[in-house]
């Protein structure tokens, strides 16, 4: 009796942890059957760390206290998991504890798995913020140059639309790929400006006209 009474109180505290999600609240509250066809067999299981109905309430909730919904419950992949499992447990036990192990593997294979998931897509987000900063600070360095190259000169309007469609995405390249300024690259790029800007200085069209 006093083991039934003990996991009663489990439960009900169980169900004042406000940082776990209601659902996850009402899946757990299935472990109550198992716990008691155990408790009833085994009355002090609950002081028995090695027990494997224990084992797998902890791996429960230990899964379910980490867990964000998402807006879909039925797509998602922790909850699903620890419905089939308590499913399972529902279901198939009653005193065969190889269906409890078979559970706590099931579970343990899952949280592998979920855990390399996060790590891949927090690689990737921390690439994809990488890229974002990267692009950011190119297009930066691309305003910059093309405002100290061009800005003190004056320049016809046709031109300035080929500097801004045309030449503009090419020193963005060069800033995105992270070119030295004194690479080949660099270079090739210098000299057209300043075959270009050579060009125009003579050119009756530089003053606009």
């Amino acid at each position: 009796i006093d083991t039934l009474n003990l996991l009663s109180m489990m439960f009900v505290y169980l169900d004042q942890k406000t940082h776990i999600n209601p659902s996850i609240k009402m899946l757990l509250d299935h472990m109550r059957i198992p716990f008691v066809r155990v408790a009833i067999k085994d009355p002090y299981f609950m002081f028995d760390a090695k027990n494997p109905v224990q084992i797998l309430f902890d791996t429960l909730w230990s899964t379910c206290a980490k867990w964000t919904p998402s807006s879909d419950e039925k797509r998602d992949s922790v909850y699903n998991k620890v419905a089939s499992i308590l499913e399972v447990m529902s279901q198939h036990f009653a005193d065969d504890y190889k269906v409890v192990d078979d559970c706590i593997e099931d579970m343990d294979l899952f949280n592998k798995a979920e855990k390399r998931r996060s790590k891949l897509i927090e690689g990737r987000l921390i690439s994809a913020e990488k890229a974002r900063f990267q692009k950011e600070e190119a297009i930066s360095k691309t305003e910059c140059y093309i405002d100290e190259k061009f800005s003190k000169a004056t320049l016809p309007s046709g031109f300035l639309l080929f500097i801004e469609s045309n030449w503009k995405p090419i020193i963005l390249m060069l800033n995105l790929k992270g070119f030295n300024r004194n690479g080949k690259e660099w270079k090739k790029v210098v000299d057209v400006e300043n075959q270009l800007l050579g060009v125009l200085s003579g050119s009756s069209i530089v003053a606009g006209k």
